[in-house]
């Protein structure tokens, strides 16, 4: 009679049981921490105008201030996710969390200057964009297939709803309290977020079976479904092969390189444009001829839009076979968007519809690539994957502030700029409408493939 302990697939059970109280917590937490990121990520557009009235700077001085901290985001991406495959998830969601609160808050005590203010951002930065790469990475891996992409698409579109907050504080805080309010609240709350990440936030059972640690991952899948884990001495495994190369390879081995490509270029897009917007619209509504008041409450409903297209699209994608598709379409009406709101900024009824369906598409499917490229990779590269992709599309944040600051500083219209911002939306369509096909080959001459494909994050 054979006794050895049953061999236990952790995927399938992370799959098919109900979504357990600490899965549920894991995903809260990384909410709550999306909304400060976006709040944060935003604090500077909305506190520009305040900024640039107190330092007296130009465009292209203010472009230099969005610009650095997102230049730290850029690095912050590549790097946490790099170092998230080999530490585990959770260590570098509290350091990033950590950094970019405690950098944040500095902000407002000791920005005095432009190069101090510049450099806070900048070390901010990389904290914001490197937790925002990994927690993706960590909610993939703990949530189910059958509702993974709804709660990543949500998750990543709490940073629209976390700008939006942003820009309600914004309205209520800058005329009595002055910009530095902003970066209090923003740098407050992510000290207080780590309090409850300390003892609430495990590591992934996926990373932990991948890196031998079975007993702790054991505990936690216990806990995620007591009913499978009746055999304490049971062994994990997960339907993948563990990459024997680096973790950066491996995004391009396998056949997987033209996929990465393609993602890479639509996040690249999806972030020129989205900085594009959000670091210059407050300021271009302003020359548009909107009140302070009005500028800033378009802008928040951008960002709204960006949520509420995160929870539609994601419902959409999880239910539909070709979910690129779906992302395609969303790029084209949030591109065609975009230019009915540079042409009616002198009807704020028809222009706030219009910027509300352009960040509903643009922001929304933001949520849908950070899905797909969880699902491209192993564990042993599913943090250098996300978080590179990331970083490949904070090159084109970094671009975005800086050619809005260029195409005003030349004498182009407010409202063409916003035209402008169509052109990469449109390109991050083409990029994403030919995805679906081109993993679909791939897994068809890999049978592994095939295996973890059935399991979406795998």
């Amino acid at each position: 009679m054979d006794s050895s302990p049953p061999v236990i697939n952790a995927a399938t059970i992370i799959d098919e049981s109900p979504w357990s109280p600490l899965q549920k917590r894991v995903a809260a937490i990384c909410f709550c921490l999306a909304l400060l990121e976006g709040f944060d990520s935003q604090a500077m557009g909305y506190a520009a105008p305040k900024v640039a009235q107190e330092f007296g700077l130009g465009p292209a001085g203010l472009s230099v201030v969005f610009t650095v901290g997102l230049l730290g985001m850029f690095l912050g991406s590549g790097a946490f996710g790099l170092i998230a495959d080999r530490v585990g998830r959770r260590r570098v969601v509290l350091a990033g969390t950590a950094l970019f609160g405690v950098f944040t808050l500095l902000i407002a005590v000791f920005g005095n200057n432009v190069e101090t203010l510049a450099a806070l951002r900048f070390v901010a930065g990389i904290g914001m964009g490197g937790t925002i790469a990994v927690q993706v990475a960590l909610v993939a891996e703990y949530t189910p297939a059958r509702i993974r992409s709804t709660v990543i698409m949500v998750l990543v579109g709490a940073l629209g709803l976390g700008s939006f907050v942003g820009g309600l504080l914004a309205t209520a805080m800058l005329p009595s309290l002055g910009w530095r309010s902003i970066f209090v609240v923003g740098g407050a709350l992510p000290i207080v977020l780590v309090a409850w990440m300390l003892p609430g936030l495990p590591d992934s059972i996926r990373f932990l079976i991948a890196s031998g640690r079975h007993d702790r991952a054991r505990t936690l899948l216990r806990r995620v479904a007591p009913q499978a884990m009746t055999d304490e001495k049971a062994t994990l495994m997960l339907p993948e092969v563990r990459a024997h190369r680096s973790p950066v390879a491996t995004l391009f081995t396998e056949r997987r390189a033209m996929a990465t490509t393609l993602v890479w270029i639509a996040f690249f897009m999806n972030f020129l444009a989205v900085y594009l917007l959000l670091s210059w619209l407050p300021v271009l509504f302003g020359q548009a001829g909107l009140s302070p008041q009005m500028a800033t409450a378009a802008t928040a409903t951008f960002t709204l839009g960006g949520f509420v297209g995160a929870i539609v699209l994601g419902l959409l994608v999880d239910r539909r076979a070709h979910s690129s598709r779906t992302l395609a379409i969303g790029y084209l009406g949030a591109a065609v968007f975009a230019v009915v709101a540079s042409l009616t900024t002198d009807q704020p009824a028809i222009l706030f519809v219009a910027i509300f369906f352009a960040g509903f598409g643009v922001i929304g499917c933001q949520g849908g690539l950070s899905a797909a490229a969880a699902s491209m990779y192993p564990t042993s590269a599913r943090g250098t994957g996300v978080g590179w992709a990331t970083g490949f599309g904070r090159l084109g944040s970094i671009l975005g502030p800086t050619l809005g600051g260029a195409l005003l500083a030349s004498g182009l219209a407010a409202t063409s700029v916003i035209a402008v911002a169509a052109v990469p939306v449109a390109l991050a369509a083409v990029a994403v409408g030919p995805l679906g096909l081109v993993n679909s080959r791939r897994e068809a001459t890999n049978p592994v493939e095939q295996l973890q494909h059935a399991d979406p994050a795998g």
